[in-house]
């Protein structure tokens, strides 16, 4: 039996259920994600992967709770993320646990990248979203910029800041390998995206809509500049473009953190930020 501790935002959650994923697919065993830190926790962080085609068991607190004696949760082994991002191939070889991290590596799930493209789609596309989808053609290029939280001091000496630098290189560099791009500006802070960068010099346009409906639209621009966030990282990880270019922030953490990740795929372009 695997379990999976979910917690966190939306691209924590996918990062959780695709490591989970592939191990039960690895021991032919049903995956269980235990959702009960969403009943505890109140304010910023919502549960997503309902939205999904997920294929697996929730339980809750309430079932947790319940089951004390039985397979849930204490016949299994605890496994605890020791190093962030960083992969550790002996976990696929586990036939059973509770695993409680964040497994921010694609080394864990590639093998199963075509099964999560189909089953990682929105249940639900509504019609706004699919008529915005025909505006991104092969010179669509999503950018997303992710301020909000990252601006408090405690995730501030965690996060590597991202600086408008690296944003107009990054946009720059996909116009001498395409002069007709055209720049999607994502992000969950418009004003401080508003009042810290002029886009003026280049062909843009603002994207406000659910979380949801960012990640599908960002999977489906041609090419991808990401924050560095889980979130756009998904954004890029699910474009299926086979030349897609995707631009990703060469620092994720801060020197001060000590964390050392891997994060961005071998075949994504880091840009100083």
């Amino acid at each position: 039996m695997i379990i999976i501790k979910v917690k966190g935002g939306l691209g924590n959650q996918l990062f959780q259920y695709a490591f989970g994923r592939q191990l039960s697919l690895n021991n032919n065993c049903k995956l269980i994600l235990d959702i009960s830190d969403y009943n505890f926790n109140k304010g910023f962080r919502k549960f997503h992967l309902q939205e999904f085609s997920i294929d697996c068991e929730l339980i809750s607190n309430k079932c947790i709770f319940n089951n004390i004696n039985n397979r849930f949760i204490f016949n299994s082994r605890f496994f605890k993320e020791n190093k962030v991002s960083l992969f550790n191939e002996r976990l696929l070889f586990i036939t059973n646990g509770y695993f409680d991290g964040y497994w921010q590596s694609d080394k864990y799930f590639t093998e199963i990248r075509n099964l999560l493209l189909m089953e990682l789609t929105p249940k639900v596309l509504n019609n706004k979203i699919l008529k915005i989808i025909k505006l991104f053609d092969r010179n669509s290029v999503s950018v997303h910029i992710r301020k909000s939280d990252y601006l408090t001091k405690e995730n501030s000496r965690i996060y590597a800041e991202v600086t408008s630098k690296y944003y107009f290189n990054s946009m720059n560099y996909i116009l001498s390998i395409n002069p007709n791009s055209k720049f999607f500006i994502f992000s969950d802070d418009f004003k401080w995206v508003k009042d810290n960068l002029d886009f003026s010099n280049f062909n843009f346009e603002f994207i406000f809509e659910s979380s949801i409906d960012d990640l599908y639209l960002m999977s489906n621009c041609q090419n991808n500049i990401i924050a560095n966030s889980s979130f756009s990282w998904w954004g890029a990880w699910l474009n299926n473009n086979y030349d897609k270019i995707v631009i990703a922030p060469k620092f994720w953490f801060t020197k001060a953190s000590g964390i050392n990740d891997e994060i961005v795929p071998g075949n994504w372009i880091k840009f100083c930020n």
